[in-house]
């Protein structure tokens, strides 16, 4: 018997032990496969039997499939494909049902607008004026965000940068991390964007940027559990029903307090935009 067949020491992801074991799966099997690959988020609500039916196998099929890529049984398999699914991984989040019906979530802007009220359902007027005098007022402001987050963060960093000309945006694929964290200090400002699928380096920059003392503005989704280390945690409700998480209520919070920061400008602020304008004029850039 090969080795494909035993319970594996290392942790692979479910597509991977699928893609590694079928060209030695029997016909049945790879017809079994072939189903689960198509959406394999879908086994996580499947019970074994369930599975067996609506791919056309039988339950023996189903457990024989199982222990050939390295599962003890069907729900250690299902157990590893709600970790999966729940950490963001768009493959994971397709369903058959809607996808063959053309019905993915209906009107997507009630969602959407789902996830605003939700999500600002954590700010308050006070809440929002402490954080956005912190963006004005700070030394600097580190603003840092991976992957999805990029783009957020650079959104965020551009339109700050207007007010602040310490605002700046965090490099995060250079490798230098290190050189910007020994940069900062307790009168800066830290807005780290943690949204799903984080890197595997996000929670020890995390636990860093804890350890430089700054004040922390850490924006994530609402998987994301509670961080009482920082000194403001707003998880965004990213809820959606296709395969993309829905980041409306993210931009959302960036204009929030974007347009509080402007608002709240003082002399010097005002100042820099007026300069802003007048170098725009004579550039006759816009």
């Amino acid at each position: 018997m090969s080795d494909t067949s035993k319970p594996k020491a290392v942790k692979e992801s479910f597509i991977s032990r699928v893609k590694e074991a079928f060209p030695s799966l029997h016909p049945v099997e790879k017809q079994l496969a072939g189903f689960i690959l198509d959406f394999p988020g879908e086994l996580a609500s499947y019970s074994a039997s369930e599975l067996a039916s609506l791919a056309g196998v039988s339950n023996a099929t189903v457990s024989r499939f199982i222990r050939h890529i390295g599962y003890q049984n069907f729900d250690e398999a299902r157990r590893q494909v709600r970790e999966e699914r729940k950490s963001g991984v768009p493959l994971f989040q397709a369903e058959r049902k809607a996808v063959l019906s053309g019905e993915e979530g209906g009107d997507p802007s009630i969602l959407y607008g789902s996830n605003i009220t939700e999500t600002f359902k954590q700010l308050g007027e006070s809440r929002v004026n402490a954080i956005s005098d912190k963006m004005l007022n700070s030394r600097r402001v580190w603003v840092f965000g991976f992957r999805a987050s990029q783009a957020l963060a650079a959104y965020f960093q551009t339109q700050l940068y207007q007010l602040n000309d310490e605002a700046r945006l965090v490099n995060t694929g250079d490798g230098g991390l290190g050189e910007f964290l020994s940069a900062i200090n307790d009168q800066d400002l830290i807005v780290l964007y943690g949204l799903r699928r984080r890197p595997t380096i996000w929670r020890q920059l995390l636990s860093q940027c804890i350890g430089t003392g700054a004040e922390i503005l850490l924006i994530s989704d609402d998987h994301l559990a509670f961080n009482q280390d920082v000194t403001w945690h707003i998880r965004c409700c990213c809820d959606n029903a296709g395969p993309l998480d829905d980041h409306t209520s993210v931009m959302a919070l960036n204009h929030q307090l974007l347009n509080s920061a402007f608002e709240r400008a003082g002399p010097n602020e005002r100042s820099r935009l007026a300069e802003s304008y007048n170098q725009h004029q004579q550039l006759d850039e816009m």
